[in-house]
């Protein structure tokens, strides 16, 4: 599965990142980092519905044990359906737009300031 978003990093920073943005730069930033969150969830249902349709199919049952036994993934994912396409381009657009918002933090904070836990100093 992929790298999940890091709860940990982001409970312990986002109060510094939201005490430097604007409010509006604020939402769009919270609305990026849920959209990695749908992603990831949708993503990990998909992979665990298509592993147990997989375990349910005698032959496909012992490739997936010797997939998992080599620690490879042998799990492959079905098409995104047409429907779900509308979808998952807002919710790339909202990442963009958060990354967006961030790239100007810091962007200022290579022109001269540093972040360290509650506040951005500037120099």
């Amino acid at each position: 599965m992929g790298r999940a978003l890091n709860a940990k990093g982001w409970d312990e920073y986002r109060n510094v990142i939201a005490s430097e943005l604007t409010s509006a730069d604020w939402v769009i930033v919270v609305r990026a980092v849920e959209a990695i969150g749908h992603l990831q969830l949708s993503r990990d249902d998909a992979v665990r519905s298509a592993r147990a349709e997989m375990a349910a199919d005698p032959d496909k049952a012992t490739l997936l044990a010797a997939a998992e036994t080599l620690g490879l993934d042998a799990v492959e994912l079905p098409a995104i359906p047409d429907s779900r396409v509308a979808q998952l381009e807002i919710m790339l657009r909202d990442i963009q737009a958060g990354r967006d918002a961030l790239a100007a933090l810091m962007a200022s904070i290579v022109r001269g300031g540093t972040v360290t836990p509650g506040r951005v100093h500037r120099r």
